[in-house]
């Protein structure tokens, strides 16, 4: 006989999620799970998920879906793998969602269009309105070029790059509607300027052409600037890169350069320049109090600025102090040894330093706070007849003299001489040294008209304009910063000004009585004086 087909039993299927007569909304996910038993070992069983309005929904023992409005009756059937099948049914209502409206954002602050630099803390503060109630916001900032860059209602950033920023707000309510808006911003590098010339400290005179040259640099690139030049005496005075200008007033300026980019961005950088009015050519020189004594070979004066000091030299120690305000000359400390041919003097910073000159080495310094000398490290060679010496900017330079080409340079940081680039010729009496604050000048002497002029940056002398006549004994020079002045000594009463821009010498008036010497020169204040030396006690200004 034929055998007998085994029996099959049909699965069991039940609903375990949701429960018959559950409530949702058209907006819901809604999550169904199913199960079915099979006494039928190693039966698998087919699930299918139907709704009577939509269709099926889903075909695992777990499926999802977002249904339609309306009263839905979900029917789940389990079918294993004989075909026999179990069906079961729930009943849901679906009922539609309430309406979501986007919120509308508003950006009120910055304002479109605003600039700002990199280094500027920006603040953005935003706001929305919704009309749907209690709808919590979520507050998103962009840049379309540095992407997310805040979160909230209110934030502050200083790392915005450079550039045109398009600045985007989104605002997202609770269900998930939401809505932009955005301005634009500009974040600029500022140009960073630079004054090339006049160099800071310059002098000038009102008469003197001065050029302005400036430059600036900007990480942005093609970005021209604008410069504009300020005085805070004569206001603006120029506004192009480079200019030239004789109109300044006299007196002290502070020059502003202002770099302004095509984004608005600027910068300043500023210096400051003297502007002196020419001294006007004097009528006559005039006798002022004698000096204590007769002044010989080695005589010599400077000044701190406020009172004149001098050495008598014609080997002696006397040292004395001029004071223009009553006229009256004072005697100091003494030097520490006789002076005599070739001593010299120059003033810095609080200190004089001298020369003894009579062939020998002894460099000095007096405080002219304790009214005391102290010795210093000693000149590199003897020093004689046109030796000189003058003060710029921490250093002290010297000539030898004594027939020498010999020209030093003495460091007051280190207490240390060394030498520089030798004078063009020897130099003997009338050698003398004088600065503008910029070079170095210097008269041979020796009955010769040399005149010559030395850069510190080149270390290197070239010749200038001769003077008028030779120079010789009580030759000397001072500058009022920007012209040099020359007695002639050598027993005459000659008196000029060379003016390093024409390169050429101008006579002034005549001192009153010979220059031998001993004979000195010094400005101060608006003030030349002089001594006249020649073993006599005549003091003149004018």
């Amino acid at each position: 006989s034929e055998p007998t087909a085994p029996s099959n039993t049909p699965p069991t299927a039940s609903i375990d999620i949701p429960t018959d007569g559950d409530n949702f909304l058209t907006s819901d996910t809604i999550t169904f799970n199913g199960a079915a038993s099979d006494p039928d070992p190693g039966d698998a069983a087919l699930f299918v998920w139907e709704s009577d309005l939509d269709g099926q929904l889903g075909t695992d023992a777990s499926s999802t879906a977002v249904l339609s409005a309306g009263a839905h009756t979900i029917t789940l059937t389990v079918t294993d793998s004989q075909g026999a099948f179990d069906s079961t049914s729930i009943n849901i209502t679906v009922n539609s969602a309430p309406g979501n409206t986007p919120p509308t954002p508003t950006i009120d602050s910055p304002a479109d269009g605003d600039p700002f630099l990199t280094t500027d803390p920006i603040t953005f503060n935003g706001s929305a309105s919704d009309p749907d109630p209690g709808d919590a916001a979520l507050f998103v900032w962009a840049s379309n070029l540095d992407d997310q860059i805040g979160t909230g209602a209110s934030f502050t950033t200083a790392s915005l790059s450079s550039g045109v920023h398009t600045i985007t707000l989104t605002v997202t309510n609770s269900l998930g509607a939401s809505h932009s808006t955005s301005i634009s911003v500009t974040v600029n590098t500022p140009p960073t300027p630079s004054i090339d010339s006049p160099a800071d400290g310059s002098t000038f005179l009102t008469t003197d052409p001065i050029t302005f040259n400036g430059s600036a640099s900007d990480p942005d690139p093609g970005d021209v600037p604008l410069f504009v030049w300020v005085s805070n005496l004569d206001d603006q005075i120029g506004a192009d890169a480079s200019f030239t200008t004789a109109s300044l007033s006299a007196g002290v300026h502070t020059i502003t350069l202002t770099a302004t980019d095509s984004r608005g961005a600027s910068s300043s950088t500023s210096i400051s320049i003297t502007v002196n009015a020419p001294t006007p050519p004097p009528s006559s020189w005039i006798s002022l109090s004698d000096t204590p004594h007769d002044v010989n070979n080695g005589g010599a004066i400077t000044n701190d600025g406020t009172f004149i000091y001098a050495l008598r030299g014609d080997g002696k120690k006397d040292f004395w102090r001029f004071f223009a305000g009553n006229g009256k000359w004072s005697s100091l400390q003494n030097t520490l040894e006789k002076v005599k041919a070739g001593g010299a003097l120059t003033y810095g910073n609080g200190t004089i330093y001298a020369f003894r000159g009579d062939k020998k080495k002894d460099f000095w310094k007096f405080d002219v706070n304790t009214d005391a000398w102290s010795t210093l490290d000693s000149a590199p060679a003897s020093v004689k007849d046109g030796g000189s010496l003058v003060y710029l900017n921490g250093f002290v330079y010297a000539l030898r003299g004594d027939g020498k080409k010999d020209f030093w340079k003495y460091n007051v940081g280190s207490d240390s001489w060394s030498p520089l680039s030798r004078t063009p010729s020897n130099v003997k009496n009338g050698g003398s040294l004088t600065t503008d604050g910029t070079a170095i000048y210097a008269l041979r002497g020796d009955g010769r008209k040399d005149f010559w002029r030395y850069s510190i940056t080149d270390n290197e002398w070239d010749s200038l304009d001769d003077t008028p006549k030779s120079v010789s004994k009580g030759g000397s020079l001072t500058s009022d910063g920007v012209r040099i002045y020359a007695l002639r000594g050598n027993d005459k009463k000659e008196f000029w000004v060379f003016d390093p821009s024409e390169d050429s010498w101008t006579e002034l008036p005549k001192t009153t009585k010979n220059v031998d010497a001993g004979g000195s020169l010094e400005y101060l204040n608006g003030t030349f004086y002089a001594l006249r030396g020649g073993d006599k006690n005549d003091f003149w200004k004018y």
